[in-house]
């Protein structure tokens, strides 16, 4: 927490410590070496007024830094944006904020039930009917319904009279009279010598 704290952050341009307290942390070295040459003690009301005054400025510029770097941000984030649209009656998944690693992050399906504005739509659920919400449209994604009619697996059709594969085997299993020379035990494998014990002579 020390490093952190004494370092300066990106977006704000400043370190945690001053921001909260008004003076840069003591760190090791400043302990070893000792303090800068000029540093005098200063009574406690001056001290207090200067702590005011320097956290004020240093918050003023950490404001302005921010809006720099929040304008920087917005147009790192707009490069790879892409404009999403929905209309009523929409079907949508909702991301949803997960709880845990193995929680489901998407959640519906949803539909659009009013456009409120360029990126804000309003939408309920298709079970929870009454209940609707208010999101952005980064948190929407196109719902696609699944088909869920079953359909017959290729590798099992034959190409004879419509007929599977599988048929086939119980039809001629259903025919043939089980062996009676047919055994059912256990595997048994063969047991060999490792190769540095064949020149052995007990």
């Amino acid at each position: 927490m020390l490093a952190y704290n004494s370092s300066v952050h990106e977006s704000t341009g400043v370190t945690p410590a001053i921001a909260m307290l008004g003076r840069e942390l003591r760190l090791p070295l400043d302990v070893q070496i000792g303090n800068p040459p000029g540093r005098e003690a200063q009574g406690l009301p001056d001290y207090i007024r200067e702590t005011r005054e320097r956290i004020d400025r240093v918050h003023e510029l950490a404001r302005d830094h921010l809006k720099t770097q929040q304008r920087r941000q917005k147009c790192l984030h707009d490069r790879h944006a892409k404009e999403s649209r929905f209309c009523p009656n929409d079907r949508v998944w909702l991301a949803m904020p997960r709880r845990g690693k193995l929680d489901r992050g998407w959640e519906g399906p949803y539909r659009v039930v009013e456009v409120m504005g360029p990126q804000t739509y309003r939408v309920r659920h298709h079970e929870r009917k009454r209940r609707t919400l208010v999101v952005h449209s980064g948190r929407m994604k196109r719902y696609h319904a699944r088909d869920i009619t079953e359909q017959p697996d290729v590798g099992d059709q034959s190409v004879r009279g419509g007929t599977t594969r599988r048929q086939e085997h119980q039809t001629l299993d259903a025919a043939s009279p089980p062996s009676s020379e047919m055994k059912i035990g256990r595997s048994t494998r063969r047991r060999r010598p490792p190769g540095y014990l064949r020149d052995y002579i007990p």
